[in-house]
């Protein structure tokens, strides 16, 4: 029940800094608006239970001009037999303005000299359909607006996530490595929280992905996992706990202790080549990522500022053939691209054939795409194709228009 004046209400739709403090949906609503059981203040004895000092209908309402003048109240209002008839209205002009704030009935008409708590008693209602469809459409955008505001809070953490792959992972631990970075601001820091990795599906049935993590002291966490088979729409990484502490176990704002949540959805983009077992010493072959940004990550620039990292680049040594990784955890609408380069091999006078094997996974450890193919001579690295619209080879490069995300989703290969 709002207990307040009537400046506070006025005051409520001013947009901050000129108000940065805001009244309650209940003060609002309570405020400004009636109800069947919760009508004007003069209904009501002063000190009483369920006195309110607003609405009135004295000082906030058109009742004493539209008692005098009742052609001043007048509005047509379609009835359930489809006629249209004339009823009185009253116009709330204190707080937030309401052009049909309530509507006199028979007895408020017939007789304008009640007292004022006998008129409110028996003569004013909001039965009509005038008077809640001005109250609608004020309070459902208030609402939302509510709502929206509460959502934000409570959801107020912000994570950068980066994720990476390791072909040899140690015992126990997953061949994706994901670290989470608190990016929430000053003052917001994750405090004695839980982490919690989930998966959907393409048809959005959610799934727990085992994820064990360490996590640091305020500033977020990083573990292993590994990707499901079968074709998977996202992944969601959760943070429940507290955001905003003093640096101990003391949460600033208790109204969300231990129930803030911080969420990011991501999807997992990785190239992988595969050079055909070693019949070649010290075999040379690269893997190359151009993002929608024409940022390219390969050797010499292994991570880029979408997040994309290369484990290692491919190739092998003696006899031993390994394999090369990009890893992308953040993936954005846009066209990517990848290239493979026959860089060199052991006796480079040779011009040995190499042939290799480009897999392409997109959230799921099963391969999007396995592509064999044999580059004749290595170059160096030398004159790198930008722009060359793929699939193409030449002797030493082989080029994909690899794949196009819309809307989170892989839309062509």
């Amino acid at each position: 029940m709002y207990k307040g004046q009537s400046q506070p209400l006025i005051d409520n739709e001013n947009p901050a800094p000129t108000n940065p403090k805001k009244l309650g949906l209940a003060e609002f609503s309570n405020g400004n608006f009636l109800s069947e059981d919760a009508l004007y203040a003069e209904l009501y004895k002063p000190g009483g239970t369920h006195y309110a000092p607003l609405p009135s209908i004295l000082t906030g309402t058109d009742y004493v001009l539209v008692r005098d003048n009742p052609f001043e109240g007048t509005d047509y209002e379609l009835f359930a037999d489809q006629i249209s008839r004339q009823r009185l209205f009253l116009i709330k002009g204190e707080g937030v303005p309401v052009l049909h704030h309530s509507v006199l009935s028979y007895l408020g008409v017939r007789f304008p000299v009640f007292n004022p708590s006998t008129l409110i008693q028996y003569g004013v209602s909001i039965d009509s359909p005038a008077v809640l469809n001005d109250y609608l459409t004020i309070l459902i955008p208030k609402a939302i607006e509510y709502s929206t505001g509460i959502l934000d809070y409570f959801f107020r953490g912000r994570v950068q996530l980066i994720v990476t792959f390791n072909s040899d992972p140690a015992p126990g631990d997953g061949h994706y490595g994901l670290q989470i970075i608190d990016i929430s601001g000053v003052g917001q820091d994750f405090h004695a929280g839980t982490y919690a990795l989930y998966s959907d599906d393409l048809s959005g049935l959610r799934t727990a992905v085992t994820f064990p993590y360490v996590t640091y002291p305020d500033s977020g966490a990083t573990g292993t996992f590994d990707v499901p088979s079968g074709t998977r729409a996202n992944y969601t990484i959760l943070y429940r706990g507290i955001i905003g502490s003093d640096g101990y176990d003391e949460v600033l704002d208790p109204v969300d202790a231990s129930s803030a949540i911080a969420a990011k959805q991501f999807h997992i983009l990785r190239l992988n080549i595969v050079p055909e077992p070693a019949t070649l010493d010290d075999l040379d072959v690269d893997v190359y990522l151009v993002d929608p940004f024409g940022e390219i990550v390969y050797f010499d620039h292994p991570s880029s500022n979408m997040g994309a990292n290369i484990d290692q680049d491919g190739g092998t040594i003696g006899p031993y053939s390994f394999q090369g990784n990009i890893t992308l955890g953040n993936v954005v609408d846009g066209d990517y691209q990848v290239w493979v380069n026959y860089h060199s091999e052991g006796d480079v006078s040779l011009h040995s054939a190499a042939t290799v094997t480009l897999n392409t996974f997109f959230n799921s450890q099963d391969p999007l795409t396995s592509e064999t193919f044999t580059l004749v001579s290595p170059n160096g690295g030398s004159n790198r194709p930008i722009g060359i619209a793929g699939p193409a080879t030449q002797a030493s490069w082989y080029i994909r228009r690899l794949i196009k995300i819309r809307n989170g989703q892989l839309t062509q290969y």
